[in-house]
């Protein structure tokens, strides 16, 4: 059965709002709601409750702006009962449904010193190491903005030209701190060809 309620249930639970509204509550009648949803998914159930429980306040509200005497109402004092029974009925339910884990925006939070220049210098020269000859500078510009959050528009100039004097003015210094996470990551290969790079005249 799907999660949505069939139409027979959403009668029942009319019914149900209705009935329970009225103040007159008995135990086989908190039996009578049990065995309604007894054959329901807990999410079917609490969606079920929660309509029965909505409906009970739209009946004392309605009953409230007639009522002769509200401070002593039987009604609404029973009706207030039933809410509550019904809102410890939901929060029961809860408790057996799978926990879900909402995904969170994340905000890329660098140290200032992880700049985007040292980070697509890195990314250079990963890729070069892994012999992925990249043709397509709009694919790299994604794969560099998935992995950073940062200005499309400088991945793309600092991927095309890593060593820009406008956007990347200490290059020697940059490659110098790159190369220490290599370095820890026991990337022998990757250190070297930094190293190359540093010693270029």
């Amino acid at each position: 059965m799907e999660n949505e309620l069939p139409q027979a249930y959403l009668d029942d639970a009319q019914y149900l709002a209705n009935d329970f509204g009225q103040g007159q509550l008995s135990k086989s009648d908190y039996n009578k709601l049990d065995d309604t949803i007894s054959e329901l998914t807990d999410t079917q159930a609490i969606k079920f409750l929660e309509l029965v429980r909505d409906g009970v306040v739209q009946t004392l509200e309605d009953h409230k702006k007639r009522c002769q005497n509200p401070t002593n109402c039987h009604q609404l004092k029973e009706g207030d009962k039933t809410i509550n029974s019904l809102k410890k009925r939901i929060n029961e339910r809860k408790k057996y449904l799978p926990f879900i884990s909402v995904p969170q925006a994340e905000t890329p939070n660098h140290p200032p010193d992880h700049t985007t220049a040292r980070q697509v210098l890195a990314m250079k020269f990963l890729l070069e190491y892994a012999k992925i000859n990249v043709t397509n500078d709009k694919a790299a510009e994604r794969f560099l903005h998935f992995l950073t959050g940062k200005s499309k528009e400088n991945l793309y100039k600092l991927w095309r030209n890593p060593y820009n004097k406008d956007l990347f003015t200490a290059e020697v210094d940059d490659l110098r701190f790159i190369r220490k996470f290599f370095e820890e990551l026991g990337a022998t290969e990757v250190v070297k060809a930094i190293n190359n790079e540093i010693d270029k005249p």
